[in-house]
């Protein structure tokens, strides 16, 4: 089953054309399919398929798919492993708490974590969210120049300055913490080639507390 996702063409458009959105009857079923059509590009399309409980069948489809979503949970952080593209494992947001209301942005100055930061400035601009940088610590002229680079991004799309917190602890734990500190909705956080293991990302996943989208630069 497929639909089609339109959004005004005055907001920055995203670049998913073609989403693979796994539902069921529960309700993180329900939620999935929001948070893909909000995560849709203009007159992109949204494939929508009801699996069994598993990775294994959801990876079979992804080839054609520059996007997964899916709700958070073991099946979800398997296919954030083994997909080729980019995942979303959704959370609902807390009662009340429009999505996405405040995005998180791990950078490290790698093309992914750049890659994240555009993405996440563009769902800002479209829905109004604010964004926070969390960044590593290092503050050397290399990684200085890389965390301007995404302020200024951030700032281009959305005509407002990101507040940028340092990770202390740990990428993951510090990107979680982080997280909580800012009530976020959603983290978004680059997606290295291959499967490296441990992988920042899925353990970002796992111990979030809101929906998380890995995001694969190209």
């Amino acid at each position: 089953m497929s639909a089609a996702a339109s959004h005004p063409s005055a907001t920055p458009d995203l670049p998913f054309e073609r989403i693979l959105c796994v539902i069921d009857l529960s309700d993180g079923g329900t939620e999935a399919v929001r948070q893909a059509t909000m995560l849709a590009r203009s007159r992109g399309s949204i494939d929508l398929v009801s699996v069994a409980p598993g990775a294994a069948a959801v990876l079979e489809r992804t080839a054609e798919h520059d996007l997964v979503v899916m709700a958070a949970g073991d099946a979800g952080l398997e296919v954030l492993r083994g997909a080729p593209g980019s995942v979303l494992l959704t959370r609902r947001p807390p009662e009340g708490s429009p999505f996405p209301e405040s995005i998180l942005v791990a950078v490290d100055g790698s093309a992914e974590a750049h890659a994240a930061a555009r993405l996440a400035a563009q769902l800002a601009a479209r829905h109004r969210a604010v964004v926070t940088l969390v960044a590593t610590p290092e503050h050397d002229a290399s990684h200085q120049h890389a965390l301007q680079h995404d302020i200024r991004t951030v700032e281009r799309i959305t005509g407002t300055r990101p507040l940028v917190l340092d990770e202390y602890r740990g990428a993951a734990r510090s990107i979680v913490i982080a997280a909580r500190a800012v009530q976020a909705s959603m983290i978004v956080v680059g997606r290295r080639a291959g499967n490296p293991s441990p992988s920042v990302s899925a353990e970002v996943a796992a111990a979030a507390p809101c929906s998380v989208l890995a995001v694969r630069a190209g």
